[in-house]
């Protein structure tokens, strides 16, 4: 079982890796919002952020953590398709805090293996809380949206 895990975390990973990331996150929420609730406050925050940030490619994926005991619900984030100005990270930090609750909103690193933790949680057969906006990468430069509810 846990060859495939590393083997599922690893085609997720090599998938995710091809896109360019701008910023990785963390957000939490003040007390416990059912995760409906905690979807529609994302929606609302990543909508602000593409219409201030956005640029044509942009992109997002969000994973969905329910912590150890499971009643810490919490989102790791992974963004791309930004136009930043200085600022612009830490004012999206205080938009997650009046809208949720703390946030950590970094510069995307890849050396920092960002992309393998929001897929810690990842295990053959079970259930994994992915969503996501991203561009498929086709050689051909066809284009199409996908968004993914998981």
């Amino acid at each position: 079982m846990v060859k495939a895990s590393i083997e599922l975390i690893e085609s997720y990973k090599e998938w995710l890796s091809q896109y360019r990331w701008i910023w990785f996150g963390t957000l939490t929420f003040s007390g416990y919002p059912s995760l409906r609730k905690a979807t529609r406050i994302f929606d609302k925050f990543i909508n602000e952020i593409r219409e201030k940030h956005g640029t044509r490619d942009f992109r997002w994926i969000r994973v969905t953590e329910h912590g150890a005991d499971g009643n810490n619900l919490h989102f790791h984030v992974l963004i791309g398709g930004l136009h930043l100005q200085s600022g612009d990270r830490y004012m999206a930090m205080l938009r997650w805090q009046e809208l949720a609750g703390e946030s950590l909103i970094t510069s995307f690193a890849s050396h920092r293996n960002g992309i393998y933790y929001i897929l810690k949680t990842l295990r053959p057969g079970v259930d994994f809380e992915i969503d996501f906006l991203l561009e498929p990468i086709a050689p051909t430069g066809a284009k199409a949206h996908i968004r993914k509810h998981g």
